[in-house]
């Protein structure tokens, strides 16, 4: 082999090692920026992850108190219905469904209300129901949900002299037909 084949061959071996080093270097900055990139957002994600169970932990915290005043009013509308059963087979001829009754719990924020008929007493949805205070009408509601002792309802009509709070807890509702 000639000097000058040698040399060609040391000057291509070496540009080769050179071209590789390169590249491979190339190649492990771009794995940094991506590793450095993902640590990032790693910890974006933990913080966001901690602060939905924060945000979970808080919303549980105050549903306890709703979720133990829903069985609470459940055991009274289980004694309710069981003193109604003993009336209404002892009524002999009358209707078992019941069309006026009274609202259990008021979320004034929302105009909801939820009153002690439901699906037992042949309420359905879109139903509508008149709110009254001694007697007189002063709201009217669509029905929005039912389940089979209680009902939800929408307040969307308010007499003008009454508003909101002027509705209570035990005031009497009457079903139209």
């Amino acid at each position: 082999m000639s000097k000058r084949t040698a040399i060609a061959i040391s000057v291509f071996l070496v540009l080769t090692t050179v071209f590789t080093v390169g590249h491979f270097k190339k190649r492990e900055a771009d794995y940094n920026r991506q590793r450095a990139a993902l640590i990032e957002e790693k910890a974006e994600l933990e913080g966001a992850i901690k602060s939905l169970r924060e945000d979970v932990a808080r919303k549980m915290k105050a549903l306890a108190p709703l979720t133990s005043r829903v069985v609470e009013l459940e055991k009274r509308l289980d004694s309710r219905n069981a003193v109604s059963r003993r009336s209404d087979t002892q009524a002999a001829g009358r209707s078992k469904t019941k069309k006026n009754g009274e609202i259990l719990l008021i979320d004034k924020n929302c105009n909801l209300v939820i009153i002690d008929l439901g699906r037992r007493e042949g309420v359905k949805e879109n139903d509508r129901l008149k709110i009254l205070k001694d007697g007189e009408e002063i709201a009217e509601a669509t029905i929005i949900g039912v389940r089979y002792r209680a009902s939800a309802a929408f307040v969307d009509e308010i007499e003008h002299r009454h508003n909101i709070r002027s509705i209570q807890k035990g005031d009497e509702v009457l079903i139209s037909e």
